[in-house]
């Protein structure tokens, strides 16, 4: 994949696929002095009265269609309220290779949901 090609946003984040708000998620920008963005890095908060084990179809694809999947782990039936699911980072292609992509998730971690 070239310098400046982009993977396609996945379907948690895409307001048009997903329950994905202001509400309910928030995203990072870093940018400079001449207001150029970079970097980005998304996520989106389940708040609900449910369990992980509940909302990880919808957490993973966007809206539960009826697409399979298995949450085997025994710990996500107990998961529930504020849980932070990060990602979508997206880094300009010149500053790519300073570990900024390591650094966003960590800032966004101080950062609360709800």
């Amino acid at each position: 994949m070239g310098r400046g090609s982009w993977f396609r946003l996945v379907n948690m984040f895409n307001p048009e696929l997903s329950g994905i708000s202001a509400e309910n998620a928030y995203w990072l920008s870093g940018e400079n002095d001449g207001e150029r963005s970079s970097p980005s890095w998304a996520a989106g908060c389940l708040l609900a009265d449910t369990s992980l084990a509940e909302e990880a179809c919808a957490m993973f694809y966007g809206r539960d269609e009826g697409q399979p999947c298995i949450v085997t782990a025994p710990a996500a039936k107990n998961i529930s309220g504020i849980v932070l699911c990060g990602g979508s980072t997206w880094v300009r292609p010149d500053l790519r290779g300073q570990r900024l992509s390591q650094l966003l998730p960590r800032i966004a971690g101080l950062t609360r949901c709800g």
